[in-house]
């Protein structure tokens, strides 16, 4: 259950990042059949990338997202992602 990962993030990242900035946050999202969610973050204002993690989840298989992105790529990195957890549900 991707809602779990989304869960324990977000209690754990400002105890572990206390300049925490997050840019975008899905606790429980759709593509298809596979549920997936989704944390964008950076751990300090001065800091310049953009870090993505994230579980999804089909059936009874489950896989973590981890992604890294300089902020001019975000937008497209994001689109890649979700491109991917849409093929999951087709294989």
């Amino acid at each position: 259950m991707p809602h779990i990962y989304y869960d324990q993030a977000t209690d754990s990242l400002p105890s572990l990042h206390p300049e925490l900035i997050t840019l975008a946050a899905h606790r429980l999202g759709a593509v298809g059949s596979t549920l997936y969610s989704l944390i964008c973050y950076k751990t300090s204002r001065d800091f310049v990338e953009i870090l993505v993690t994230g579980a999804a989840v089909h059936d009874q298989q489950a896989w973590r997202i981890d992604a890294v992105s300089s902020r001019s790529s975000y937008g497209e990195l994001l689109l890649r992602v979700v491109e991917v957890i849409s093929r999951i549900s087709s294989n």
